[in-house]
């Protein structure tokens, strides 16, 4: 192993003093993703080795190709201009039959919407996701998500951690790292008699890391546009990550990035979709703010947003111009974030991620001071007189009005305005 870690940082010393000499040039057509998919053969190493003519090939000027620096089992690539470097990880392939599940553990299974399922290997540790539609529209679905899992990394971004195909090469799955609990929607409508009482802070700090994970990706240029709670996992109660990048596309806004494949959204995410992306227009992450705020109606109100309505009718409502209206469950200030969001032209979508994750700190933040206050002064009370820490998401109006936030046992939650936020 030491003898490994010299060599590695022997070739680090030579890529910084003279990077021309390990240099290998790829085709224009070739992306980062390829590079990490179709390694340097023995082939292209000996000659590498044995003839200077390989080290010194050159690129064409005119192109914008790609150039890898080999590293030992890594490598650096410099891609298109607008983009930085980047040293890609390896993603390891593996057959179905390396993923054995334990004998003396359940399997877990859950949908991610209609179109993909995830199980949950406690032998492997690990989660794969399989592609449940045969529909020709959805085949390269996985791939492209493999593709942006491959060069995406956060801690809010699920792992992908191999890729597995069947004997017979007709079937591809994606492998993450372990999800313990499922997608957020299969915990809040499947499996709700588990979990009977969720706290508020639980839900605000889900919120917070589904808003981290969408900052992450906005910075890079990319919207998500098929964000929901089928998109949000729970590898542990308190840990959510985002999945499901299949549907994402670059912003219509950046300018320097290519679009790949472009894949319809399915009608069973109709209900978290922002109009543009129903209509197939181009879309911003404004796109993804809407999603959002249907997302945080869902948690609070416990229903799917346009409650029973059928997708049939959804989608006459958004080709007529409507869109999901804000519930008047929602406590203060969380009512004018999702009114202000779920606005049908993307421009009157005002708040931004960074202002609502500067309430959920705040909000977290206060919460936590509750619960230490209430800890310490239930030490001076008699057991039969204590009152419980948590408050719980949903409550009931303690008098009728028509203020839609004053009247819940919920909106304990400070009402304040929020920053850079019409």
């Amino acid at each position: 192993m030491q003898d490994f870690l010299e060599s590695c940082m022997s070739s680090m010393q030579q890529l910084s003093q003279s990077p021309e000499r390990t240099r290998l040039s790829w085709s224009p057509s070739k992306s980062s993703t390829s590079i990490m998919l179709h390694p340097v053969s023995l082939l292209d190493r000996i000659k590498t080795i044995g003839c200077d003519m390989q080290l010194n090939k050159r690129t064409n000027s005119r192109s914008s190709c790609v150039s890898a620096y080999c590293l030992g089992f890594g490598k650096v690539c410099v891609n298109k201009q607008c983009q930085a470097l980047a040293v890609p990880a390896s993603i390891p392939l593996i057959r179905d039959s390396d993923l054995t599940p334990a004998d003396d553990e359940p399997v877990l299974t859950f949908t991610c919407g209609s179109l993909a399922s995830m199980t949950n290997w406690r032998g492997s540790r690990v989660t794969v996701k399989t592609l449940r539609d045969s529909r020709t529209a959805y085949l390269d679905l996985l791939l492209i998500e493999q593709e942006y899992c491959s060069q995406l990394f956060h801690p809010q971004l699920l792992q992908l951690m191999a890729v597995s195909l069947s004997d017979d090469l007709m079937r591809t799955s994606l492998v993450f790292e372990p999800v313990e609990i499922g997608s957020l929607h299969n915990l809040l409508h499947n499996r709700r008699a588990e979990f009977p009482v969720l706290q508020e802070r639980w839900l605000l700090s889900v919120l917070l890391q589904v808003v981290e994970g969408l900052q992450f990706l906005h910075r890079t240029g990319l919207v998500m546009r098929s964000l929901s709670s089928h998109s949000v996992v729970l590898t542990k109660l308190t840990v959510a990550k985002l999945t499901c990048l299949g549907f994402m596309v670059p912003s219509s806004q950046r300018k320097c990035v290519k679009p790949p494949m472009h894949i319809v959204l399915p009608p069973s995410l109709y209900r978290w979709a922002a109009p543009e992306v129903i209509k197939q227009r181009p879309c911003t992450v404004q796109a993804d703010i809407y999603s959002l705020c249907a997302l945080i109606q869902e948690l609070y109100t416990n229903s799917e947003p346009w409650g029973t309505a059928d997708l049939d009718t959804i989608k006459k409502e958004i080709d007529a111009g409507r869109v999901l209206a804000a519930d008047s469950m929602l406590p203060q200030p969380y009512y004018d974030v999702v009114q202000t969001g779920l606005q049908p032209p993307p421009q009157d979508r005002t708040c931004s991620l960074h202002s609502l994750s500067c309430t959920l700190q705040q909000d977290i933040q206060t919460f936590s001071l509750e619960e230490e206050l209430s800890a310490d002064a239930e030490e001076d009370l008699e057991p039969e007189v204590k009152t419980p820490n948590w408050h719980t998401i949903v409550g009931e109006p303690e008098e009728s009005g028509t203020e839609h936030n004053t009247n819940l046992k919920a909106s304990h939650v400070m009402e304040k305005d929020l920053p850079h936020c019409d």
